[in-house]
């Protein structure tokens, strides 16, 4: 089996934890799905593992499984998918939730949102949204995705015209974060189809 092999080469010893206690160290593959880019560590078949288990990485991160799901390969179980989210992600989704008498637009990036009479759009709030987003998930290309932002953000404002290629430099950035590809691509559509001053 193929997942086998690169289990055996790269896999690392993962805790998990259940109810608050350890329950078993297993190895695990850190991976990420290519058709959704969502981050998964791959088990053995027969691994105990469950929604709202913690897996505890050698590097002591605590990733919070919020899905589990069979991957076959030639009619055969081939892996177990332990999807999850990290723990900025649990802390960020757990205070939106504290907040429930606040209306949360959500990622309604340059939407019109006001009475028929008046109406204003507000781009800065949502590109400061993403920088602080950026900056919370600590990633080694954080700078990359920053620059980006601010780029997005001068194309809006109008400070610089939009060209062909103008992004080429940051695809790779943008495959790595899919969360920033879809609020950019959001802001650039709202802002091409409203209205002209």
């Amino acid at each position: 089996m193929i997942f086998e092999s690169f289990l055996e080469m790269q896999g690392l010893d993962m805790q998990i934890e259940r109810d608050g206690e350890i329950i078993a160290t297993v190895p695990g593959l850190p991976n990420r799905e290519t058709a959704t880019n969502r981050q998964y560590v791959g088990f053995r078949p027969k691994t105990d593992i469950k929604i709202d288990d913690v897996i505890i990485t050698p590097a002591n991160e605590r990733l919070y499984v919020t899905e589990t799901q069979a991957s076959f390969f030639q009619k055969q179980q081939e892996e177990i998918k332990a999807f999850y989210m990290t723990e900025v992600e649990k802390k960020r989704k757990e205070t939106e939730q504290r907040q429930s008498n606040i209306y949360n637009i959500g990622t309604a990036y340059g939407s019109v949102i006001g009475t028929a009479n008046t109406a204003t759009i507000n781009y800065q709030t949502n590109f400061q949204e993403l920088r602080e987003r950026a900056e919370a998930e600590n990633a080694p290309d954080k700078e990359q995705v920053q620059k980006l932002v601010d780029l997005v953000e001068m194309i809006v404002n109008e400070q610089i015209p939009p060209q062909k290629g103008l992004l080429y430099k940051f695809s790779e950035t943008m495959e790595r974060h899919s969360w920033v590809t879809s609020a950019i691509a959001s802001a650039l559509v709202s802002w091409l189809t409203q209205l002209p001053h």
